[in-house]
């Protein structure tokens, strides 16, 4: 029984890895980021595997700006998921079963967004870059709609 076990969870940890992989859209292991590249900077659950009321206010800050980069331009992004419906659904119902400082300002933007309108997204992607500490990746502008369709296509294959 130990042994299947081992196995079974062995298996679990090589598909967590994968997914991990998959889902940021990796084409190379190489340090350095070429602008607008994602990149694995730290281990963050995806979306959808996360329980709405699992996540601590932290995780929750790297999802959402990790959302905003399919939106922005910046020379440098880490990280990154595909912003959908579902996606913003339960962001918004994580808020219903948590409490966080910023609760009031993650329910306006994802209000927001659900209406279609992401043109805060600039805004969002800095104010939580600056609640962590960044100091490299500022976001400049709103990316093109051509852009944005670029980044999917190269980021979330």
């Amino acid at each position: 029984m130990k042994k299947f076990l081992g196995w079974i969870f062995g298996i679990l940890a090589a598909s967590a890895a994968l997914t991990v992989v998959m889902i940021f859209g990796l084409n190379s292991f190489e340090g350095k980021a070429e602008a607008d590249e994602i990149t694995v900077m730290e281990s963050v659950p995806t979306i959808s595997q996360v329980r709405e009321d699992a996540l601590d206010e932290e995780t929750y800050q790297k999802i959402l700006h990790a959302m905003t980069h399919q939106k922005v331009a910046a020379d440098e992004k880490w990280g990154g998921y595909r912003i959908t419906e579902e996606d913003i659904n339960l962001m918004l119902r994580t808020l219903e079963v948590t409490n966080y400082d910023h609760e009031d300002y993650y329910r306006k933007v994802l209000t927001s967004w659900k209406r279609g309108d992401f043109s805060n997204a600039v805004e969002v992607h800095n104010k939580i870059w600056e609640w962590q500490g960044g100091n490299i990746g500022k976001a400049t502008r709103l990316l093109t709609p051509q852009e944005e369709k670029e980044y999917i296509k190269k980021n979330f294959k």
